[in-house]
């Protein structure tokens, strides 16, 4: 019975057609989402010349920090494609309302800030939370009247970054190198740091190979 009702719907006159009709429609279907994909490249791309366009600057590093309209997150990873592709800036902080809900994407170029850090860091402030690697993280959230107030906050992370050093000794010489992210003092990313005991040996293994300064 439950055949029959299937090949009702689909309109399939004998009932062995309907597993032929039912892989049409699902390369059908695969059909249309490749369209919508590139749909979306298109309209991320279009709309990227003019979000790529105000660049910042804090402690020597370039970012563009901008809320865009999209309709899902995954316009927001077409958005950072696109950023990756040219030498827009250091790093990409982008932030949409999406239904009720906030999503925000960190994708960054330079080895001096840990996307996944940053965003950790920045998320709380619209009631978020998410990460990622250090080069992309995602976060989502709930507060939409703070976005703004997570765009401005960009620029003063910056700032706190490159406030917060560690010393480490050779012999007679002080080297200070900064760690991967601070948002809120250098205890918050000490706690960071240590929950990634691969980055942190790897980051120690940079230090003691680095020429002092």
């Amino acid at each position: 019975d439950a055949l029959k009702a299937i090949a009702t719907t689909l309109k399939v006159p004998q009932m062995k057609e309907v597993s032929h009709k039912v892989e049409a429609l699902q390369e059908q279907l695969r059909q249309l989402q490749k369209e919508n994909a590139e749909l979306k490249e298109k309209a991320a791309a279009a709309a990227s010349g003019e979000v790529f366009k105000n660049v910042q600057e804090a402690n020597g590093h370039s970012f563009i920090a901008s809320q865009v309209s999209v309709s899902d997150a995954g316009a927001l990873r077409t958005f950072a494609d696109t950023w990756k592709q040219k030498d827009y800036s250091d790093v990409l902080v982008l932030v949409a309302a999406i239904g009720e809900k906030v999503n925000v994407l960190v994708a960054s170029k330079t080895k001096d800030i840990h996307a996944g850090n940053l965003i950790k860091e920045l998320a709380p402030i619209v009631n978020g939370r998410g990460g990622g690697k250090p080069d992309m993280a995602m976060a989502g959230g709930s507060n939409q009247a703070a976005i703004q107030e997570l765009l401005a906050a960009v620029p003063e992370k910056f700032r706190d970054f490159f406030q917060c050093h560690i010393p480490l000794m050779s012999g007679s010489v002080f080297w200070r190198r900064p760690f991967f992210w601070t948002g809120s003092g250098c205890f918050r990313q000490l706690w960071l740091w240590l929950q990634e005991p691969v980055s942190w040996f790897r980051a120690l293994s940079q230090w003691y190979n680095l020429p002092p300064r």
